[in-house]
């Protein structure tokens, strides 16, 4: 199916494309050119189960599609009713096309979640072509930041495990317990809000923003509620964020904390990968490069001198380094904010030379500017024959500066 824009009711209608970040597509989506479309283009699923999910704060929203010979079902659904099939077949091409409405709502948050069935309606006789796309949507109000539990951008740490239940967000949320349970969000925007299952078997969890004093709120209740707001952040500055869930105590004999959805004023974060060519990268000394097609990028950066050196400045969250590990590389050692935090063996142990692998993480940081540095340090582990350090690339929750 494919998404060229949205359509709202109300007071102020807003127009969106389907390259809009704020939209959530869950599955493989690729990008279809067509010059009669919203902005040349429209984005197109052909697998079975696929979704998007459209967060907004209104009361009213229009899908528009490109309809055609190759499209098929998809399952339409408003705030978790029931859902319809919404036939996007036509004999000829036919873009910027309505081909649904929630007609007008109650005036506050919605969510409507379109899903490939995988499956085409009768009157599609030309072949076994099941497609659906977004061309665009049109919204009476705003549209909204929003993932489920599921969403790879979340960051979990414990054990946590899903939980079926029709009545939460998706049909299904996470929970955990012990003290090492937490779920980190890093987002682009100005506030975030959390939403959980409240019940008899839930404990009490604390929430912090930007890593400062965390607050304690109880997830327990006599009976199960879904779909429950248990924090949100207010109005931030626009920027940087990250927003921690963690699991604080038991509460009323109940010992878990849960997660079933986030809805975000802005945009979840995922890692950006930077190649070692970029040229915001800072070298220190002579640094040679490897061609390989196993390397991220098709190669990679060493140095084996005194004075080796990488200086990387970003502005985010999180930064990840990746490096090739050999059985003649040496140490490096890891500088943060002018602080040595690290030294990182990229001896890879046996005759085994290893691609891509991601040697230090800072974990999440305090959202702003920060600075990381790897040096050649001349040391190497005992069982390594030489000090060569490499760097392949680095994924950054932010922008490199």
């Amino acid at each position: 199916m494919n998404l060229d824009a949205v359509e709202v009711a109300g007071s102020l209608v807003a127009f969106s494309e389907q390259t809009d970040p704020r939209l959530f597509y869950a599955g493989t989506w690729s990008t279809v050119s067509l010059s009669s479309a919203f902005g040349g283009t429209y984005r197109q699923n052909t697998t079975d189960g696929a979704s998007l999910t459209i967060c907004f704060y209104g009361t009213k929203l229009d899908w528009l599609a490109t309809k055609g010979p190759d499209k098929g079902l998809a399952a339409y659904t408003v705030d978790g009713g029931s859902a319809d099939a919404i036939d996007l077949y036509s004999a000829s091409i036919q873009p910027r096309q309505l081909v649904r409405s929630t007609g007008t709502l109650a005036n506050g948050y919605h969510i409507v979640r379109i899903t490939h069935m995988g499956t085409k309606s009768p009157a599609n006789v030309e072949g076994s072509e099941t497609a659906i796309d977004i061309d665009a949507l049109e919204v009476t109000g705003t549209i909204i930041g929003y993932a489920e539990e599921t969403d790879t951008r979340l960051t979990f740490a414990g054990t946590w495990t899903s939980v079926t239940a029709a009545s939460a967000s998706g049909g299904f949320y996470k929970r955990a317990t012990g003290t090492t349970a937490t779920v980190t969000i890093p987002f682009v925007g100005t506030s975030l809000d959390l939403f959980a299952t409240k019940g008899p078997s839930m404990g009490s969890a604390t929430f912090s923003v930007d890593g400062k004093t965390p607050t304690t709120a109880s997830l327990h209740n006599a009976s199960i509620i879904s779909k429950q707001k248990v924090f949100a952040t207010g109005t931030l500055t626009s920027g940087y964020h990250t927003v921690k869930m963690s699991w604080s105590a038991t509460n009323a004999a109940g010992t878990y904390i849960g997660l079933d959805a986030v809805r975000v004023g802005g945009t979840i974060m995922s890692a950006s990968r930077f190649e070692q060519t970029d040229t915001d990268l800072a070298y220190g000394g002579t640094w040679a490069t490897v061609n390989t097609a196993s390397a991220s990028g098709s190669s990679f950066k060493t140095v084996n001198a005194a004075g080796g050196s990488v200086t990387i400045d970003f502005t985010g969250v999180s930064l990840s380094v990746m490096a090739t590990k050999t059985p003649t590389y040496g140490k490096m050692k890891v500088t943060l904010d002018g602080t040595i935090i690290s030294t990182v063996d990229l001896y890879s142990g046996g005759a085994t030379t290893l691609y891509k692998q991601t040697v230090w993480s800072s974990g999440y940081l305090t959202p702003g500017d920060h600075t990381v540095k790897l040096e050649w340090t001349g040391t190497h582990n005992a069982a390594s024959t030489g000090n060569t350090i490499a760097l392949d690339a680095v994924d950054v929750r932010g922008v490199l500066r």
